[in-house]
């Protein structure tokens, strides 16, 4: 997104900008009352109409691929308490740099918002994982055996674990992936 914001900044026209604002703006409506059913849409218009700005077929390539990859990551990320404020906040000082054209803001806006909903989307894995090792308490007994995870304290590992039928499987550590991924 950093390289996608940058890249735009020497070519987006007025017009860009206006449908951009619109989009922003939707958003905001959206995320004012928690509609998240109407924001995400919105916001995949949003990156979607800056990566086609660029020009980069091969860059568009990558982000949609990575976009389908870590659709349901992302999700989570978003559906937690202010993130679709918090994201609509990011989106409006991308707008701002890119109508500056600012290329340095417009990267360094992009960069920390990808950062962002990336802490997002970690800590409703952790919170997931947190509600799915209390869950997996039966008679005394964890599946998957463990430490117990201690209320408002980080997951076990910092991992997302997930409940099977029979037991607790580990997933592998997404977050080297996740740095393409805002929210």
């Amino acid at each position: 997104s950093g390289l996608a914001g940058s890249l735009v900044t020497a070519r987006v026209t007025d017009a860009e900008i206006d449908r951009l604002r619109a989009l922003v703006d939707a958003m905001g409506e959206s995320a004012a009352v928690d509609d998240f059913p109407s924001f995400y849409p919105i916001n995949l218009e949003f990156h979607d109409v800056i990566l086609q700005m660029t020009g980069n077929s091969r860059l568009i390539k990558s982000f949609r691929a990575l976009i389908k990859e870590f659709q349901l990551f992302r999700t989570h990320g978003l559906v937690q308490p202010r993130a679709l404020r918090e994201t609509n906040e990011e989106q409006h000082a991308i707008l701002d740099a890119l109508e500056r054209r600012d290329s340095a803001a417009a990267y360094d806006t992009s960069f920390r918002h990808v950062q962002h909903g990336k802490q997002r989307m970690f800590a409703a894995f952790d919170k997931l994982a947190h509600a799915g090792a209390a869950g997996a308490d039966r008679g005394g007994r964890r599946l998957g055996g463990g430490p117990r995870p201690v209320p408002g304290g980080p997951c076990p590992g910092g991992q997302l674990r997930r409940v099977r039928r029979r037991g607790v499987r580990r997933r592998p550590d997404l977050r080297a992936g996740a740095d393409a991924l805002g929210h």
